[in-house]
């Protein structure tokens, strides 16, 4: 799923509630409580893919920094917990790539992104408007903000 495109298209929200809203509710994988395997992302560029807004907006259900939006089905909220899985154990999972990536364990590659807020107790707001300060990909360091210290 690509959590920022909906709460971005409240226009379409009637022929999106219809479809694939309902079908996630019925088989419980908005809550994840069927055990289904939720990848947050998405391979069409329909919107951004920062992922602390992309946190954020899983967890709001409203573009990020704009509080006095409403949130388009509220009821599909995620959790923090849920939406960082989803942005990195299910997607792996969903993928076909957890055995060599989304988890911390020996034997995985090491990709890792360093966040300036932690992700599962900052404010989704706040969150979305922090910075990524650190990426490494395999192993070796892709990009290191200079103000880590």
């Amino acid at each position: 799923m690509q959590p920022r495109a909906q709460p971005r298209d409240q226009d379409l929200q009637p022929e999106v509630e219809g479809v694939l809203p309902a079908l996630l509710r019925r088989a419980g994988v908005a809550k994840g409580d069927a055990g289904a395997v939720l990848g947050l992302g998405s391979d069409w560029p329909i919107a951004p893919f920062e992922p602390l807004p992309i946190l954020a907006e899983a967890q709001l259900r409203r573009r990020a920094g704009h509080p006095d939006q409403a949130p388009v089905l509220p009821g599909q909220a995620l959790t923090a917990l849920q939406a960082l899985e989803g942005y990195t154990s299910h997607a792996a999972r969903a993928a076909g790539q957890w055995d060599v990536s989304g988890s911390i364990t020996v034997g995985k590659r090491a990709d890792f992104t360093a966040f300036e807020l932690d992700p599962l107790t900052a404010a989704p707001d706040e969150l979305a408007a922090s910075a990524v300060l650190g990426t490494i990909v395999d192993g070796r360091i892709q990009s290191m903000l200079d103000r880590i210290g």
